[in-house]
């Protein structure tokens, strides 16, 4: 045995021994780059010396001509409503002095690029510094909280000060106030926790990842409109900052962040593109950093070419190009800077055991986040931009103006600013359809088609804002990634319950045993839910009685069934006596289906899954109308429901994911769904619909009817379902039927009756007996499926 375990500790250090020297290979010529910057590094150490200057303070000089010009970048940053919120957040969020000093000064220059009240956030900026200064001595060391609320008066303030100065409407400038708040106060809570060297090592891996794919957002942001040569220096930082996460912290944070800088782009096209590109090169980097480059250019064109089209990707290609270029001599330093590295106070010494245990939370922090993200960008993409209103002018003008006999010698479009009358128009036609008032008097008094003119202004702001809500999947994306997060974290809960262990029902399991003087030397209890039970070094000769009196006493003494004892012999534990919970019900179900009259495919679908963890669930997905779009509706809900139920999902986050799903199709699709979760160890059930016909229970001739007035999935957004619970016995019948089998506000008395006097409770022909009686009846014809459960004892 020792030999086979030596054999194997050899074999696995050769592997590693041969994985290291694959990527060293494979980065070569970063290492050779890195060489290069270290020679660099040393000629520009002796030229300080002779200058008198130490190295040291040569990187300490460095270091501040960084925060400046990263201080003047966030600065600089722009949001919709041209909002500027991280200049503040980054002053706040400086820790010493010299830092929120060098902060405050990229700031302060910063704002000689405002177009409008630069003395305002100058004056802010100022007083923001010394404030802070006065009130903590110097120290800049307040807690988060306090930095918090510094930013978000210093934004209110600068609110204050464009209402008060704004000739626009008031309502949007409000909005600007609260969201520019908003913004400061998370990013100041983000800078916060990286600025400050000794709370970045102390804070989780988790939060270090949200508040590192802030910064890097808000760098690609503050980067919009800005160009060299043709190439879009923002597309240009994303991309080399997605290739330097690949390296420095894996795919995931790779793809994470390629989708965090997409975003800051502003472009959809460019979040899917980063975030699938980062996956990639993520995954290539240990084998060759040409495959990884290489590959990371070639998903970027694929994906933009799909998203949109071939002249799109190609525009996009050469900074795409240019990155790469520039991340060879870049990834000699910037992955060290870059890197997510785990706390020192809570590292450990198995640290991918601790990774993995905090990879769901950490995802589902990410998602959540991402879906922050996405539902700000949804909101600003509700109204057209002021370029659409232009473009909606330009066709009004064309349109109108052609057909006018004075077009050619026209002074009133010639003598009016269109730049003013653009940004007119679209302050206007957010709030009102426009009149001819807006237009200015010099319109008014001469353009004899001005009502014509107007008319077809409306006309196509009206157009374009359909199209925009048509094609806004932003928020659709926001709902599915909140739902995602979600999801995990509620599946994270589950698995910690399920395999957690019982200390209460082993204490119980213990004082049982001993009452009856029956030895042992430990148990142990897993999952608080089935009760998995392990009791080590039994003696069969001092059980004092059988399997079944011991599950009656079990019963009697724990308060739970349990299922056949079994018996195993160890080496060093002697015997161990295993059992665990056993289910109180059982199921037995058939259904039977029909299509409507002269079509072959059925619009509904029923399935019965056994879950995981003694769970069972029955459903009816019934497609909106017959046919075969129907039927891909069903079948849709169906397969959803079946994978995401068996895996012991939440049932209404599963439900709002099936909604986001059948809404973002781009044909209308939608679907009733009747679902049925039993729990076999206790017998509890619960019923959920969604637009479901009514649900019957029967009882001991007593017959129970659930129902409910919800919608459909796949119609509306905002999507809930009717939940009814219900304790199930042995005995009860189930049966749930499709709107295709109860038709009509008449309550069906016949189908109560023929569920009474049905004296065979098979289910197999009740559900054939149902669909027969309902086909006689019914008037209408539509696909019929009728489902029937028997509920039996264990």
């Amino acid at each position: 045995m020792q030999q086979i375990f030596s054999r194997g500790g050899q074999m696995r250090k050769k592997i590693r021994q041969k994985a290291d020297k694959a990527r060293s290979a494979a980065l070569k010529v970063p290492k050779a780059v890195k060489a290069f910057s270290v020679r660099t590094a040393d000629r520009l150490s002796k030229a300080a010396s002779k200058r008198g200057l130490r190295v040291s303070e040569l990187r300490e000089y460095s270091k501040y001509v960084l925060i400046s010009l990263l201080s003047f970048l966030m600065a600089y940053a722009r949001f919709p409503q041209d909002i500027r919120p991280l200049g503040i957040a980054v002053i706040c969020a400086a820790a010493d002095k010299k830092t929120a000093l060098f902060a405050y000064i990229g700031c302060a220059v910063a704002c000689v690029t405002y177009p409008d009240i630069a003395i305002a956030y100058f004056i802010v900026y100022f007083m923001l510094f010394a404030a802070r200064k006065a009130f903590t001595d110097s120290k800049f060391r307040e807690p988060i909280y306090v930095k918090v609320i510094e930013s978000t008066a210093a934004s209110m303030a600068i609110g204050v000060i464009r209402i008060s100065s704004s000739h626009s409407e008031a309502l949007y400038e409000y909005i600007a106030a609260l969201a520019s708040a908003a913004l400061a106060a998370a990013f100041t809570y983000f800078f916060s926790n990286i600025f400050a060297r000794d709370i970045y090592d102390s804070i989780p891996l988790g939060r270090k990842s949200i508040c590192s794919y802030a910064l890097m957002g808000a760098i690609v942001c503050s980067l919009s409109g800005i160009g060299i040569f043709g190439f879009d220096l923002r597309l240009i930082a994303a991309c080399v900052i997605t290739l330097t996460y690949a390296v420095s912290n894996g795919f995931m944070h790779a793809g994470i962040v390629g989708f965090v800088c997409g975003v800051a782009c502003g472009d959809p096209m460019t979040c899917a593109c980063l975030g699938l590109c980062g996956l990639i090169s993520g995954l290539l980097f240990p084998k060759s950093i040409f495959a990884a480059l290489f590959s990371f250019a070639a998903a970027f064109f694929t994906c933009g070419a799909y998203s949109q089209d071939i002249q799109s990707a190609l525009a996009l290609m050469p900074s795409v190009a240019l990155a790469c270029l520039i991340f060879i001599p870049a990834c000699a330093f910037l992955p060290d800077i870059m890197r997510i590295s785990v706390s020192a106070k809570g590292a450990k010494a198995n640290t991918d055991t601790a990774d993995k245990s905090n990879y769901p939370r950490r995802l589902s922090e990410a998602f959540f986040s991402l879906s922050e993200v996405f539902y700000k960008l949804s909101e600003n993409r509700r109204f057209p931009s002021e370029s659409d209103t232009g473009i909606a002018l330009e066709r009004a003008f064309s349109e109108v103006c052609s057909k006018c006999a004075l077009n050619e010698m026209c002074f009133a479009r010639r003598n009016t600013d269109e730049d003013e009358l653009r940004k007119k128009l679209h302050s206007a036609m957010q709030v009102r359809q426009a009149e001819p008032d807006d237009f200015g008097a010099n319109m008014k008094e001469k353009c004899i088609r001005l009502e014509a003119l107007c008319d077809e202004v409306n006309a196509s702001y009206r157009k374009t804002a359909v199209a925009l809500s048509k094609d806004n999947r932003t928020s659709l994306l926001s709902s599915q990634y909140a739902g995602i997060a979600r999801l995990i974290t509620d599946t994270e809960k589950k698995s910690a319950e399920i395999s957690g262990r019982d200390e209460a029902y082993e204490k119980k399991i213990a004082d049982a045993l001993k009452k009856i003087d029956m030895p042992f030397s430990r148990i142990t209890v897993c999952s608080k839910r089935e009760k998995k039970v392990k009791i080590y070094g039994v003696n069969l000769d001092k059980i004092p009685f059988g399997a079944e009196e011991l599950k009656k006493y079990m019963l009697t003494e724990c308060g739970l069934r349990i299922t056949e004892p079994s018996f195993d012999m160890t080496e060093s534990s002697g015997i161990v006596m295993s059992f665990e919970r056993a289910p109180v019900i059982s199921v037995e179900y058939s259904h039977a289906s029909r299509s409507k009259e002269d079509d072959e495919v059925n619009g509904d679908t029923v399935n019965f899954v056994h879950g995981d963890h003694s769970f069972f669930h029955a459903f009816i997905c019934d497609g909106m109308g017959s046919g075969a779009d129907a039927a891909l509706a069903s079948r849709l809900s169906s397969v959803f429901l079946e994978k995401t139920l068996s895996v012991g999902a939440k049932k209404s986050i599963i439900l709002e994911l099936l909604n986001n799903a059948l809404l973002a199709q781009s044909n209308e699709s939608f679907s009733t769904v009747d679902l049925l979760e039993a729990d076999l160890l206790t017998g509890k059930s619960y019923f959920l619909k969604a637009g479901a016909a009514p649900t019957f229970i029967l009882r001991r001739q007593k017959l129970y009817k659930i129902s409910s007035s919800t919608v459909p999935v796949g119609i509306i957004s905002s999507f809930t379902a009717e939940s009814t619970r219900f304790d199930l016995e042995a005995g009860d019948v189930i049966i749930m039927v499709s709107d295709g089998v109860v038709q009509g506000t008449d309550e069906s008395p016949w189908l109560a009756e023929l569920i009474r006097m049905d004296v065979t409770r098979d289910p197999s022909v009740l559900s054939r007996k149902i669909l027969d009686k309902a086909r006689e009846i019914n008037v209408r014809t539509d696909d019929m499926t009728a489902a029937v459960i028997k509920i039996k004892g264990c």
